[in-house]
Protein backbone atom coordinates (compact mmCIF):
# COMPACT_ATOMS: atom_id res chain seq x y z
CA UNK A 1 0.00 0.00 0.00
CA UNK A 2 1.60 2.93 -1.20
CA UNK A 3 1.89 5.85 1.80
CA UNK A 4 -0.18 9.08 1.58
CA UNK A 5 2.11 12.00 0.39
CA UNK A 6 -0.11 15.00 0.31
CA UNK A 7 -3.58 15.82 1.80
CA UNK A 8 -6.65 18.62 0.63
CA UNK A 9 -6.43 21.57 3.26
CA UNK A 10 -8.77 24.30 3.30
CA UNK A 11 -7.53 28.22 3.14
CA UNK A 12 -8.72 31.62 2.29
CA UNK A 13 -8.43 30.32 -1.96
CA UNK A 14 -10.28 27.04 -1.68
CA UNK A 15 -8.85 23.37 -1.49
CA UNK A 16 -5.39 23.17 -1.59
CA UNK A 17 -2.92 19.98 -1.84
CA UNK A 18 0.01 20.06 0.44
CA UNK A 19 2.84 17.17 0.80
CA UNK A 20 1.92 15.51 4.59
CA UNK A 21 5.69 16.97 5.68
CA UNK A 22 4.79 20.16 4.98
CA UNK A 23 1.29 19.87 7.20
CA UNK A 24 2.72 18.69 9.76
CA UNK A 25 5.47 21.30 9.68
CA UNK A 26 2.56 24.10 9.84
CA UNK A 27 1.27 22.03 12.63
CA UNK A 28 4.91 21.83 14.72
CA UNK A 29 5.38 18.65 14.43
CA UNK A 30 8.68 16.95 13.26
CA UNK A 31 9.77 13.17 13.11
CA UNK A 32 12.59 11.74 14.38
CA UNK A 33 12.47 8.11 12.07
CA UNK A 34 14.82 5.76 11.30
CA UNK A 35 18.75 5.62 11.31
CA UNK A 36 20.23 8.92 13.14
CA UNK A 37 22.90 10.21 10.30
CA UNK A 38 23.91 13.20 9.03
CA UNK A 39 21.39 14.07 6.79
CA UNK A 40 18.51 13.29 9.55
CA UNK A 41 20.29 16.00 11.44
CA UNK A 42 20.45 18.33 8.90
CA UNK A 43 17.09 18.06 8.34
CA UNK A 44 15.96 18.34 11.61
CA UNK A 45 17.88 20.77 11.85
CA UNK A 46 16.26 22.94 9.23
CA UNK A 47 13.02 22.78 10.50
CA UNK A 48 13.47 23.78 13.97
CA UNK A 49 15.49 26.89 12.54
CA UNK A 50 12.10 27.55 11.01
CA UNK A 51 9.54 27.09 13.32
CA UNK A 52 11.78 29.05 15.68
CA UNK A 53 12.06 31.73 13.42
CA UNK A 54 8.21 31.78 12.75
CA UNK A 55 7.65 31.92 16.55
CA UNK A 56 10.11 30.87 19.13
CA UNK A 57 7.48 30.39 22.16
CA UNK A 58 5.33 28.19 20.43
CA UNK A 59 5.48 24.60 21.47
CA UNK A 60 7.05 22.05 18.99
CA UNK A 61 6.90 18.06 19.39
CA UNK A 62 9.10 15.67 18.02
CA UNK A 63 7.76 11.97 17.61
CA UNK A 64 10.87 9.42 17.74
CA UNK A 65 10.62 6.34 16.66
CA UNK A 66 14.38 5.51 15.79
CA UNK A 67 16.78 2.60 16.10
CA UNK A 68 19.92 5.15 17.04
CA UNK A 69 22.63 5.80 15.05
CA UNK A 70 25.65 8.22 14.60
CA UNK A 71 26.49 9.76 17.46
CA UNK A 72 27.97 12.45 16.50
CA UNK A 73 24.94 13.70 14.54
CA UNK A 74 22.79 12.31 17.24
CA UNK A 75 24.43 15.29 20.00
CA UNK A 76 24.17 17.92 17.17
CA UNK A 77 20.15 16.95 17.59
CA UNK A 78 20.67 16.93 21.06
CA UNK A 79 22.22 20.29 21.66
CA UNK A 80 19.38 22.16 19.19
CA UNK A 81 16.80 20.45 21.97
CA UNK A 82 18.87 21.93 24.73
CA UNK A 83 19.62 25.25 23.17
CA UNK A 84 16.10 25.97 21.28
CA UNK A 85 13.67 28.16 23.30
CA UNK A 86 10.56 26.74 22.32
CA UNK A 87 8.60 24.67 24.53
CA UNK A 88 9.50 21.21 23.15
CA UNK A 89 7.86 17.89 23.49
CA UNK A 90 9.50 14.52 22.61
CA UNK A 91 7.08 11.81 22.42
CA UNK A 92 8.77 7.82 21.54
CA UNK A 93 6.18 6.13 19.31
CA UNK A 94 7.96 2.61 18.88
CA UNK A 95 11.59 2.66 19.83
CA UNK A 96 14.26 5.13 21.13
CA UNK A 97 17.26 2.96 20.79
CA UNK A 98 20.85 4.14 21.78
CA UNK A 99 21.51 7.99 20.51
CA UNK A 100 17.40 8.08 20.05
CA UNK A 101 17.17 7.25 23.67
CA UNK A 102 19.68 9.99 24.74
CA UNK A 103 17.92 12.05 22.67
CA UNK A 104 14.70 11.49 24.12
CA UNK A 105 16.14 11.44 28.14
CA UNK A 106 18.30 15.13 27.28
CA UNK A 107 14.70 16.36 26.54
CA UNK A 108 12.74 19.24 28.58
CA UNK A 109 11.67 18.08 31.68
CA UNK A 110 7.91 17.09 31.78
CA UNK A 111 8.30 16.78 28.33
CA UNK A 112 9.83 13.49 28.12
CA UNK A 113 6.61 11.42 26.95
CA UNK A 114 6.41 7.95 25.79
CA UNK A 115 3.30 5.13 24.37
CA UNK A 116 1.99 2.32 26.38
CA UNK A 117 3.50 -0.04 24.38
CA UNK A 118 6.61 1.90 23.27
CA UNK A 119 10.37 0.94 24.56
CA UNK A 120 13.87 2.28 24.99
CA UNK A 121 17.02 0.60 24.88
CA UNK A 122 20.56 2.16 26.21
CA UNK A 123 23.96 0.56 25.86
CA UNK A 124 27.40 0.74 25.16
CA UNK A 125 28.88 2.25 22.20
CA UNK A 126 30.09 -0.44 19.91
CA UNK A 127 32.86 -0.61 17.63
CA UNK A 128 31.57 -2.63 14.33
CA UNK A 129 33.71 -5.67 13.79
CA UNK A 130 36.32 -4.95 11.06
CA UNK A 131 36.07 -1.46 11.30
CA UNK A 132 39.29 -1.18 13.20
CA UNK A 133 42.44 -1.53 11.11
CA UNK A 134 45.99 -0.35 11.38
CA UNK A 135 48.67 0.16 13.23
CA UNK A 136 48.87 -0.68 17.50
CA UNK A 137 48.43 3.10 17.93
CA UNK A 138 45.37 3.44 15.95
CA UNK A 139 43.30 0.70 17.56
CA UNK A 140 44.78 2.13 20.97
CA UNK A 141 43.73 5.63 19.77
CA UNK A 142 40.17 3.83 18.43
CA UNK A 143 39.60 2.64 21.83
CA UNK A 144 40.40 5.46 23.70
CA UNK A 145 38.31 7.29 21.28
CA UNK A 146 34.88 5.08 22.06
CA UNK A 147 35.79 5.02 25.93
CA UNK A 148 35.52 8.54 25.83
CA UNK A 149 32.13 9.06 24.26
CA UNK A 150 31.01 6.12 26.55
CA UNK A 151 31.83 8.40 29.49
CA UNK A 152 30.21 11.25 28.11
CA UNK A 153 27.07 9.64 27.08
CA UNK A 154 27.16 8.11 30.41
CA UNK A 155 27.61 11.05 32.42
CA UNK A 156 24.76 13.00 30.24
CA UNK A 157 22.55 10.04 31.09
CA UNK A 158 23.21 10.81 34.72
CA UNK A 159 22.25 14.53 34.42
CA UNK A 160 19.23 13.82 32.69
CA UNK A 161 17.99 10.62 34.33
CA UNK A 162 19.04 11.52 37.85
CA UNK A 163 20.95 7.86 38.59
CA UNK A 164 24.69 7.48 39.81
CA UNK A 165 27.27 6.43 37.43
CA UNK A 166 27.26 3.41 38.59
CA UNK A 167 23.65 2.33 37.72
CA UNK A 168 23.57 3.59 34.38
CA UNK A 169 26.82 1.54 33.32
CA UNK A 170 25.31 -1.35 34.33
CA UNK A 171 22.57 -0.84 32.32
CA UNK A 172 24.63 0.15 29.28
CA UNK A 173 26.69 -2.80 30.25
CA UNK A 174 23.93 -5.30 29.77
CA UNK A 175 22.44 -3.38 26.37
CA UNK A 176 19.04 -2.90 28.66
CA UNK A 177 15.69 -3.17 26.66
CA UNK A 178 12.52 -1.61 28.81
CA UNK A 179 9.43 -0.59 28.46
CA UNK A 180 7.04 2.49 29.03
CA UNK A 181 6.61 2.13 32.83
CA UNK A 182 10.27 0.82 33.67
CA UNK A 183 11.91 3.98 31.06
CA UNK A 184 9.66 6.37 33.48
CA UNK A 185 10.86 4.90 36.59
CA UNK A 186 14.55 4.44 35.50
CA UNK A 187 14.20 8.86 34.35
CA UNK A 188 14.93 8.50 30.91
CA UNK A 189 11.25 9.55 30.45
CA UNK A 190 8.47 11.96 32.49
CA UNK A 191 5.36 10.02 31.49
CA UNK A 192 3.41 7.40 29.42
CA UNK A 193 0.59 9.53 26.76
CA UNK A 194 -2.12 7.57 25.83
CA UNK A 195 -2.79 7.82 22.23
CA UNK A 196 -6.07 9.91 22.85
CA UNK A 197 -4.14 12.47 24.00
CA UNK A 198 -1.96 12.57 21.37
CA UNK A 199 -5.22 12.63 19.25
CA UNK A 200 -6.53 15.43 20.96
CA UNK A 201 -3.94 17.62 20.51
CA UNK A 202 -4.00 16.90 16.50
CA UNK A 203 -7.59 17.78 16.44
CA UNK A 204 -6.76 20.91 18.52
CA UNK A 205 -3.71 21.82 16.32
CA UNK A 206 -5.93 21.51 12.88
Amino acid sequence: MKEMESVEVMNYSGHQEISMSARQLTNRRLFLEGEICQDTADALLKKMMILCDQDSQKPITIYINSPGGDVVSGMVIYDLIQGLPCPITCIVTGLAASMAAIILAGGQKGRRLILPHSHMLIHEPRIVTGSVKGTASTVRETAESVLKMEKMLTDLLVRHTGRTAEEVEAVMAKETMMDAEESVSFGLCDDIITPERIFKTCVTDT
